[in-house]
C-alpha cells in the first residue's frame, strides 16, 4: 500500500473500510486485466457525481481516468509509481487538468494490483 493507505491491514480491509474503491470490473471492460483500486480521495475528488449530475457522470469520469492510466502505465511493475494526467469537468465547470498516480502493488494473495492515488498520498 501507499502513504496513509499503509494503515490498511490488507487490500480487502482497505476496501471494506472505504479507504479504497475496487474499480476492476470497469477496468476489465476497458482491457485492463489487473485488479485496479482507487483511493477514497480519487473517488471523491475526481469520480463521485454531485447530486444534480446524472449517475452516469461517475462512469464517464472513471472511464476517462482508467483510459489515461492504461496509456501511461504500459509497463507498470511492482513498487513503481507512474504519474498521469486527465482533463475532468463537473457539470458546467470548465475541465481541469488533474495529476493522478498509478502505483504497482501486491494484493493480499501476492498478485499484482494497481492503486490510483492523488499526489501526496504516497508521501
Amino acid at each position: 500500500m501507499v502513504g496513509d493507505l499503509d494503515l490498511c491491514e490488507s487490500l480487502d480491509q482497505g476496501i471494506a473500510d472505504g479507504l479504497l474503491v475496487d474499480v476492476s470490473k470497469m477496468a476489465r471492460e476497458l482491457g485492463i486485466y489487473l485488479p485496479v483500486v482507487v483511493s477514497q480521495n480519487v473517488w471523491f475528488i475526481c469520480i463521485d457525481a454531485d447530486p444534480w449530475e446524472p449517475k452516469h457522470a461517475e462512469e464517464i469520469r472513471l472511464r476517462i481516468i482508467l483510459k489515461a492510466m492504461r496509456s501511461a502505465t504500459r509497463k507498470l511493475r511492482d513498487g513503481v509509481t507512474v504519474s498521469f494526467y486527465v482533463w475532468l469537468g463537473r457539470g458546467s465547470d470548465e475541465p481541469l487538468l488533474l495529476e493522478l498516480k498509478a502505483c504497482g502493488n501486491r494484493d493480499d494473495q501476492g498478485g499484482p494490483v494497481v492503486t490510483i492515488i492523488v499526489p501526496g498520498e504516497d508521501d
